[in-house]
C-alpha cells in the first residue's frame, strides 16, 4: 500500500491542507481530503479497481495518485474552496483560544 501525499496551501491567507491516500488493493480507492480549520470541506474517492485490474502495478497506483493530488491542489491554489472556508467564530473556541485544529 502507497502510504499517499499531503501538502498545504496558502490561498488568501488561508491554509487548506489536501491529503491523498491509496486504501490498498483489498480497498482499490485513491482518497483525497481537503481540509481547513479543522473541517473537511471536500472529499474525492476514485475506485480504480475497473481501469487497473485485480492486480495493479504499483508504480500504476502511485501516478493516478500523485495526478489525482496535484488536481486537488491546483484547485486549492487556485480558489476552488474559498467560498467554503469556516469563519474566525468557527476556529475561536468559547473562551476566546483556538479550538484544535486538524491540518
Amino acid at each position: 500500500m502507497i502510504t499517499g501525499y499531503n501538502t498545504d496551501v496558502v490561498f488568501e491567507g488561508t491554509i487548506y491542507h489536501v491529503q491523498s491516500e491509496d486504501r490498498g488493493k483489498d480497498n482499490p480507492i485513491l482518497d483525497t481530503l481537503i481540509y481547513c480549520g479543522g473541517r473537511i470541506l471536500d472529499q474525492v474517492k476514485t475506485d480504480y479497481s475497473a481501469e487497473l485490474g485485480p492486480e495493479p502495478e504499483e508504480r500504476d497506483v502511485m501516478r493516478r495518485l500523485e495526478a489525482q493530488h496535484r488536481e486537488y491542489v491546483r484547485r486549492a491554489r487556485q480558489g476552488h474552496y474559498a467560498d467554503h472556508r469556516p469563519t474566525l467564530s468557527e476556529v475561536i473556541g468559547d473562551e476566546g483560544e483556538l479550538a484544535e485544529v486538524i491540518l
